[in-house]
């Protein structure tokens, strides 16, 4: 693989003084060293133990094409010469694929497990870092963001992207060679033949989520020139790209896009991919990234200590059931943290990973990455339901040698305990982690959901695009990660006068929209997959930032903040859900009210639905009520299958009045209208019934469950009396900029229009 060059990226090679070359003491081979980190001790240990087993262990993280030697980062202590050091790391069997001096120098390539621990003491190394696999915000045809987003009306009046280059970094382009590939999209027109390629990954190994893109941009922006390169080979060299694709000897885009987040980006400041985002800003291109697919998915606290001796105490008392003494054996600790927000103590966190699924978590607090600042050293410990615990699965770096205010834990489904264990006296006490969930979500106490979007989104330079879906672009996408992102340090690691709020995202923009190949459900039944997440935003937003650049007849007058100007004053408003995850519709004295966020325990909740009659309903009786989800225009539909069959049958809960005698349901053939009748004396004022049925979107038999999807949805209602009526359901909402959809849904006519 060949290293990317840019301004402050350099070229290892050329330049480099040979006349000194860098040896690690003999040791190094027998005695493993303290500053590996992001779970690279445990794959040497594993690679020591059982060599043969190491494949299997390496399947999180990036690794060369033999699927043995991970991608690690080399991060510099500032006492050696970066040329010096890439000598030295060659010598030692690394194979270095980019570098990087920001951050004091990261130094990134292939390396054999078995000559890790040499490496690791090489001088000038502070420490040697495993990178963890990164992740896509996903969640014959043209894009629906054409005809929603107004760039058919732009489109008409001349502006098509012409004369504006556009990169998009993603996995991969032209690795999938199973039809409709590249080659296949080129000859349908739903690509141009000459998109620019800087660096793919190899055949096979990516899922070409780059050139989904790719058809979403020239959907919106057919004249303009593509190219691409790939954000999946490591956090320098994903850097090095954004730097490549706008060089002018190499590609010069005007624009870029991306859809990928790494585990190890810093959450409190900017790591190397931001600053390459704010590099490329400063020399005047524009840089579009997607917000995330996260939600509220995150904890954050200010630490709070519980003594070791009062943690035993609490163990001993039956107060908590965890194996402290056993975990205390093995690892350094002077306090953990309590959860608890009111009087109590509690120093565990329940949480369940969902079937089906797997879910990572990257716990940071507030110090800076790649500065020799860190001081502080937490550790993220994992228990079973029982108390058991799990140090195979805990975070236990030592962050002061790896330089890294960061542990990063991954979990199969499962009941577990989370820990925080604070292993030193270090200052650091603003703690937060954000969980990433694939596919299915989590359950825990103590979650009342933060921002998660993080990293090289929320760039100073760059503009963050959240996610709403087609159909209702009036509704956010219920996984679009919410904002803001709080910085608190400056790029040499100095703790800022006040924190920086970077309100982010700033944008948002269509998702779930058709390509040729890339998604896994057909919404529409046109035959072709819909692209979900914001993912698909995010090239959408960069395509339309290409025709006002082409309105604005000389990107280089019109610079990125103009652009970010003109797409965030003439987005519209998305309604701000004030009341997330709950809807409710008023019929005279009934009421019916949803509780559901969409996950998997929502849709099995028999609680989701309530319908209660007012008190001063006096010698009411309700006989009949009627939920008709035709009217609230996403195809909704009742699913009455089984569990199994991922459906969950009409189950009723709380009962309140009523007894389960007295209820009667039915659906129609074409299971959008739900009746309900109840004993003509039975259901009076004050009293309610709550239920549970599952529903979805018809077209793709998931995604329902969430109450605010219910908007526009209809109750009818029918009392003894015969008084009858009928209402909608409805969300609480405000209007303005929002930290879940920012400015709101960008329109490309209205953007263009607005240039002078």
């Amino acid at each position: 693989m060949s290293v990317k060059c840019g301004r402050t990226l350099i070229c290892a090679g050329a330049a480099i003084l040979a006349a000194t070359i860098l040896v690690a003491p003999v040791q190094s081979q027998t005695v493993l060293p303290d500053n590996l980190g992001r779970g690279l001790t445990r794959l040497v240990q594993l690679d020591r133990a059982n060599p043969a087993a190491t494949r299997t262990s390496l399947k999180p993280f990036l690794t060369d094409r033999s699927g043995i030697r991970p991608l690690v980062n080399v991060r510099l202590d500032g006492k050696v010469s970066l040329d010096r050091l890439v000598t030295g790391l060659k010598r030692s069997g690394m194979e270095v694929t980019a570098v990087t001096r920001f951050d004091r120098g990261v130094i990134e390539g292939y390396l054999e497990l078995g000559k890790v621990a040499r490496v690791a003491q090489l001088p000038g190394v502070q420490s040697v870092l495993a990178v963890h696999r990164p992740v896509t915000n996903i969640g014959a045809t043209t894009s629906q963001a054409v005809r929603v987003q107004q760039a058919d009306d732009a489109q008409a009046l001349g502006f098509d992207g012409s004369g504006i280059k556009i990169g998009v970094l993603s996995d991969s382009y032209a690795s999938v060679t199973a039809s409709p590939n590249a080659a296949d999209d080129v000859a349908t027109g739903d690509l141009p033949s000459d998109v620019v390629v800087l660096s793919d990954l190899a055949e096979g190994a990516g899922s070409d989520e780059g050139r989904a893109m790719l058809q979403l941009i020239y959907d919106v922006a057919p004249g303009s020139t593509l190219g691409f390169a790939t954000a999946f080979s490591g956090l320098v060299d994903f850097a090095n790209n954004i730097v490549a694709l706008h060089d002018p000897a190499q590609f010069g885009a005007q624009i870029t896009v991306d859809d990928i987040i790494y585990f190890s980006e810093p959450i409190f400041s900017d790591g190397i991919i931001a600053q390459a985002v704010d590099q490329v800003a400063a020399g005047g291109g524009a840089h579009f990234s997607s917000a995330g697919n996260q939600a509220d998915q995150a904890y954050e606290a200010t630490y709070s200590p519980v003594p070791v001796s009062d943690a035993l105490k609490l163990v001993s008392s039956g107060q908590q059931n965890l194996s402290l003494i056993r975990a205390l054996s093995t690892l350094r600790a002077v306090s953990f943290h309590d959860f608890d927000p009111g009087s109590g103590v509690d120093i565990s966190q329940r949480f369940t990973v969902l079937p089906g699924g797997s879910t990572t978590i990257t716990f940071q607090w507030d110090e800076p990455f790649g500065q020799g600042l860190v001081a502080t050293d937490y550790n993220l410990l994992v228990f079973t339901a029982d108390g058991f615990y799990l140090g195979v699965l805990s975070g236990l770096d030592r962050n002061v040698r790896t330089d890294e205010a960061l542990e990063i834990v991954s979990l199969t489904p499962g009941n577990y305990q989370l820990v925080l264990a604070k292993a030193n006296t270090g200052p650091a006490n603003l703690l937060k982690y954000i969980y990433f969930t694939f596919p299915n979500g989590v359950e825990g106490e103590y979650l009342p959901g933060a921002p998660s979007t993080y990293g090289h989104s929320a760039a100073r330079g760059g503009q963050s695009v959240a996610a709403t879906f087609y159909v209702t672009p009036d509704v956010p996408e219920i996984f679009t990660s919410l904002g803001p992102t709080t910085i608190y340090f400056d790029r040499q690691g100095n703790r800022l006068a006040a924190p920086e709020v970077r309100q982010v995202p700033q944008i948002t923009a269509v998702d779930n929209t058709n390509t040729t190949f890339f998604g896994s459900v057909d919404i529409e039944g046109d035959g072709f997959l819909n692209f979900p997440g914001t993912s698909a935003a995010a090239p959408h937003a960069a395509a339309i930032g290409a025709l006002v650049l082409q309105a604005a007849g000389s990107p280089a007058t019109f610079n990125p903040t103009d652009l970010h100007t003109a797409l965030q004053n003439t987005a519209v408003d998305v309604p701000f859900d004030t009341d997330p995850d709950f809807s409710k519709v008023v019929v005279g004295p009934l009421t019916v009210s949803t509780k559901g966020d969409g996950s998997n325990s929502s849709s099995q909740d028999p609680n989701f639905f309530t319908i209660t009659l007012d008190p001063s309903a006096v010698g009411e009786r309700v006989v009949q009520v009627v939920i008709d989800l035709s009217t609230a225009g996403l195809g909704l539909v009742f699913d009455t299958s089984s569990l199994e069959e991922g459906g969950f049958p009409f189950t009723l809960g709380t009962l309140r009045g009523v007894t389960a005698d007295q209820v009667d349901w039915e659906l129609n053939d074409s299971s959008t209208l739900l009746t309900l009748t109840f004993d003509s004396d039975s259901f009076g004022p004050g009293d309610s019934v709550s239920f549970g049925i599952d529903w979805d979107v018809a077209a793709s038999e998931n995604g329902g469950n969430d109450a605010d999807l219910l908007a526009g949805a209809t109750v009818s209602a029918m009392g003894r009396s015969g008084a009858a009526g009928s209402g909608v359901f409805v969300n609480t909402s405000s209007s303005g900029f929002d930290p879940l959809t920012g400015f709101g849904l960008v329109n490309a006519l209205g953007a263009v229009n607005a240039v002078p």
